[in-house]
């Protein structure tokens, strides 16, 4: 539940609602999400219909302006289909007016009218579809799972880095916020001494060289403070730009456990999995569009004839003039077999830089573990040090306590004791941070390929 988290993991959650960058990446998601789901579409076949009339005004006879001199329909649907497969197919409709007899005038009984319905298909195919390959499904159809793949990890490797962000951001503000207390007990430590110094000077027990050096020291840290505080308005002000309102006096709340993984997997290599896979689409989709293809194409034809209009309809159930006809082609391009042979070349190419891309990410990533390693041992060496340094001003200042009790030092002598034992405290929480985040980092890398 939200109530057992860290803060920061809190921050993270608050991320998903107030980044601006994954508002817009999860736009790009959508979008893709959009297009995925409407990938059959690629396959829909597309219909016409068609429709034509021929009309002709004359002045007699009155009852041909009824009829149309030429009416043509013609319905028919085109069909691509996954397998370079086309397929096109058509029903017509034609008919025709003519006259009878050219030496007698233009009548409704010296007119003729022709008919002819024809039923024609096409098909067109590869001789190299994608199953004869080796491809069980349709590249065109896992090209739009690699896409969708592609905005999957792209949204979830956006999440991550803005979470990275906000880690590095936080880890910063709670070394700075600490930093910005020793500054501050400093500044009262050094004012106190510088007070104390003034009057010595006045005593002349000191030079105004020496009381110039506590000065100096003074001013150092009050411009080591300005600077801090600045950094410190810089980092609240981009995260709150990541993470909307934030509750600063949880910040330096005890951190999550260092082995929480942003990412289940390393969606780097799967992108180059991703792109090898596109690699293989657009080589097989090339050569299907671009091999040799047989082609078959039929035809069935009616022709009839009728001497009346009133007989168009009984010419049907007589015999009229019945065509077929069947075509078959082949069809090859030297241009084609060329551009084959120039996207081999190409994929060969493509696929080497791509193993060299994969060689270079792994050395760059094994190089950067490591790294990671060696800062470990060198922090943890570090911290049981400054372990051992918080225990001995610790004893210190405990003992500076037994002193000031019993009249032997100062309040002064007592409030550097305390201003030294804290410091110690902050710094080896600073360097716990630094632990936490190198083993949190390293924890990202050594993730499941």
């Amino acid at each position: 539940e939200l109530s057992s988290q860290s803060y920061l993991e809190v921050l993270w959650k608050q991320s998903e609602t107030y980044s601006k960058e994954l508002k817009i990446n999860l736009l790009d998601y959508e979008n893709t999400l959009l297009e995925y789901n409407s990938r059959y579409s690629l396959f829909y076949p597309s219909f016409y219909i068609s429709t034509n009339y021929d009309y002709i005004r004359l002045e007699t006879p009155k009852d041909l302006n009824k009829y149309p001199l030429k009416y043509y329909t013609s319905f028919g649907f085109d069909w691509d289909s996954m397998g370079g497969t086309s397929l096109q197919t058509s029903i017509s409709y034609e008919m025709n007016r003519y006259i009878l007899d050219s030496l007698e005038e233009l009548s409704v009984d010296n007119s003729g009218y022709n008919q002819n319905p024809v039923l024609s298909l096409s098909i067109n195919q590869s001789l190299l579809p994608y199953y004869l390959q080796g491809k069980a499904k349709n590249p065109f159809l896992l090209s739009y799972d690699n896409q969708f793949r592609s905005a999957q990890n792209s949204m979830l490797t956006v999440m991550a880095g803005i979470k990275t962000n906000i880690t590095d951001y936080f880890i910063q503000l709670r070394k700075l916020l600490r930093n910005q207390i020793i500054l501050t007990n400093q500044i009262e430590m050094q004012t106190i001494l510088c007070d104390a110094a003034f009057i010595k000077l006045e005593q002349g027990s000191i030079t105004q060289l020496d009381y110039w050096n506590y000065e100096s020291s003074l001013n150092e840290y009050q411009n080591n403070l300005c600077e801090v505080t600045l950094q410190i308005d810089n980092i609240k002000r981009e995260l709150e730009l990541l993470c909307g309102n934030i509750n600063y006096t949880e910040i330096n709340n005890e951190l999550p456990v260092s082995s929480i993984r942003l990412l289940e997997k390393d969606y780097t290599l799967e992108a180059f999995e991703i792109q090898k896979d596109e690699l293989d689409n657009n080589l097989i989709i090339s050569r299907q569009n671009n091999a040799p293809s047989l082609s078959i194409t039929g035809s069935y034809s009616y022709d009839l004839d009728a001497v009346k209009l009133e007989k168009t309809k009984e010419v049907w159930s007589s015999s009229g003039e019945k065509k077929w006809t069947v075509s078959v082609g082949f069809s090859i391009s030297p241009k084609n077999v060329n551009q084959i042979n120039k996207e081999k070349a190409a994929y060969r190419n493509n696929i080497q830089s791509l193993e060299e891309q994969k060689t270079i990410y792994f050395e760059n990533k094994t190089e950067e573990i490591s790294t990671y390693k060696k800062l470990i041992t060198y922090y943890t060496d570090v911290q049981s040090q400054k372990k051992k340094n918080v225990e001995k001003q610790k004893a210190y200042y405990e003992a500076m306590q037994d002193k000031y009790n019993r009249g032997l030092c100062s309040e002064l002598d007592l409030l550097q004791a305390q201003l030294i034992y804290d410091n110690s405290k902050f710094d080896l929480e600073n360097i716990n941070d630094s632990l936490w985040y190198y083993n949190f980092s390293l924890y990202q890398l050594e993730v499941e390929k």
